[in-house]
């Protein structure tokens, strides 16, 4: 879709209407599909047994992988019983209280 107005047209709130003008662009449509086989390579995938104690977060569990989150490289995570999923090293095995109030720090 092009705007034919220009890039940037401020109008004030006291001002009356301006036209726009849209040119859109031609629909296209297909009525031919071609199916094909794609190669199909499951991997095996051996998990980890969590043990989680109550209100606690577990030890370190590794990813297998560096995951890129917010500008951090981490290569392992802490879970909670309480569903709380963290980066932060200092919650490793420590206490988890479901308190909706608190603010973790990743």
């Amino acid at each position: 879709m092009n705007i034919i107005e220009g890039p940037i047209h401020v109008m004030p709130c006291d001002s009356a209407c301006i036209m726009l003008h849209v040119v859109y662009p031609k629909q296209q449509k297909t009525s031919q599909y071609a199916i094909s086989a794609i190669p199909f390579n499951p991997i095996n995938i051996t998990g980890i047994a969590l043990s989680l104690t109550d209100d606690k977060f577990s030890g370190s569990i590794p990813l297998g992988f560096n995951f890129c989150f917010f500008e951090q490289t981490y290569s392992s995570c802490y879970i909670s019983d309480n569903g709380i999923h963290t980066f932060n090293t200092l919650y490793a095995n420590a206490s988890c209280f479901n308190n909706t109030q608190q603010t973790l720090t990743y």
